[in-house]
C-alpha cells in the first residue's frame, strides 16, 4: 500500500468533490488519486493543473499568515521554488498537445509537488 500523510487528504478529496481547498489547509493533492475525465484524456496537464491550484492556494495562506501573524523567514526562498515551478507549467500550457507537452506537465508537475513539500515543512 501506498502510505498518504493525512494532511494531504483535505485538499485531495476538497478538488474530487468539485470544492475549493480550505484556506489554512497546507496539504497537496495526491496525484495518484485523480481520476482522468475520459478515456482519451492526457491525466499529466490534469494534474499539474490541479497541483498549480494547490500550490497558489498555499501560497496564499502562507503569505497571509507570514504579513499578519508570524514572519516566516524562508519565505523568499519558497518564493524563489514557485516561481520556477510556474515558469514550467506555463511552458508546458504554451507548448499545445504532443509528446514533449506530457513531459513538460511532468515536469511542472515534479516542480509544483517539490514546493507543496518545501511548504508544508515551512508551514
Amino acid at each position: 500500500f501506498q502510505t498518504v500523510n493525512q494532511i494531504d487528504l483535505v485538499p485531495t478529496i476538497s478538488f474530487l468533490l468539485g470544492l475549493p481547498i480550505p484556506f489554512a489547509n497546507l496539504g497537496g493533492v495526491i496525484p495518484s488519486l485523480l481520476p482522468p475525465h475520459s478515456k482519451t484524456e492526457k491525466i499529466a496537464p490534469i494534474i499539474a493543473t490541479t497541483l498549480a491550484l494547490n500550490a497558489a492556494q498555499v501560497w496564499r495562506y502562507l503569505t497571509v499568515y507570514s504579513d499578519t501573524a508570524n514572519k516566516l523567514p524562508a519565505l523568499d526562498e519558497l518564493h524563489t521554488v514557485l516561481q520556477d515551478a510556474v515558469g514550467v507549467y506555463r511552458s508546458a500550457l504554451a507548448a499545445g498537445g504532443g509528446a514533449e507537452d506530457s513531459l513538460a506537465y511532468r515536469e511542472a508537475c515534479a516542480k509544483l509537488k517539490l514546493f507543496l513539500g518545501e511548504a508544508t515543512g515551512l508551514g
